[in-house]
């Protein structure tokens, strides 16, 4: 039953990340910040609903390094996840996404957002 409730925070507050999110940045502002594209996710048609995939362990580990140890090591990320729960998790990634954008950091979007917060909420071990 724990279990069910923490999914259920997880994709609620993965929904909430997404909808209260970054401002939107120009095409030319992501430009000079990523070195890498990839195609953007099918859309889905009218009438119909996308269904949330959960990502894969690997790519929520792969997004942490890339974008939490920018600023933070890896022992103080393994110590805060022994700390915080799900619901304040949402919170601190929420608030570095903002730092990341304010001190010129490789932003965090959305959905990596919510792709390290599955990581880091589900992961037995970082």
């Amino acid at each position: 039953m724990k279990m069910h409730i923490a999914a259920v925070a997880v994709v609620v507050g993965a929904v909430m990340v997404l909808i209260t999110g970054c401002p939107k940045q120009t095409d030319t502002e992501v430009a000079k910040t990523e070195t890498t594209v990839q195609p953007a996710p099918p859309e889905a048609t009218p009438g119909e609903t996308k269904a949330a995939e959960p990502a894969a362990p690997e790519e929520g580990k792969q997004l942490l390094q890339q974008r939490c140890t920018q600023c933070h090591t890896t022992d103080r990320i393994k110590k805060e996840k022994q700390e915080a729960d799900a619901e304040e998790w949402h919170k601190i990634v929420k608030e570095m996404q903002g730092k990341a954008e304010r001190k010129k950091k490789t932003p965090i979007t959305d959905e990596e957002a919510a792709k390290i917060l599955d990581y880091v909420i589900n992961a037995p071990a970082l």
